[in-house]
């Protein structure tokens, strides 16, 4: 039920993000690269799957050419150890922000043999 919730508030976040009009999207001169803000959970596996399937082709067009701002926002909402991973990312942020992909990369895939269970 948890998961279901917490899907259901991805959903509801993204709805009203790509709804939102110009008032509400982030402040930036004519110059400036897009941001590409992806939500997630480092123990969700649907979001395992994009980062398998979408992120390596995000990385390779638009991140290492410079041509986009990339966020990932972890909304922990999977449990204790969502909660752990997130602090986790937002020190590597503080700390070692070029680090930032790595470890998002590497965090999905500590949990590769946790989300086969699940799919």
């Amino acid at each position: 039920m948890k998961k279901l919730i917490g899907l259901l508030m991805i959903l509801c976040m993204v709805l009203l993000y790509s709804c939102s009009g110009p008032m509400d999207s982030p402040k930036h001169s004519n110059n400036s690269k897009p941001v590409v803000v992806i939500y997630g959970d480092y123990k969700c596996p649907y979001c395992k799957k994009t980062e398998d399937r979408v992120m390596p082709k995000l990385k390779k067009k638009y991140i290492d050419t410079n041509k986009i701002k990339y966020q990932y926002v972890n909304l922990a909402f999977l449990g204790k150890d969502s909660i752990v991973g997130s602090r986790a990312q937002h020190a590597v942020n503080h700390y070692a922000p070029e680090k930032s992909l790595e470890f998002q990369k590497l965090m999905f895939n500590q949990q590769k043999d946790e989300h086969k269970q699940w799919i």
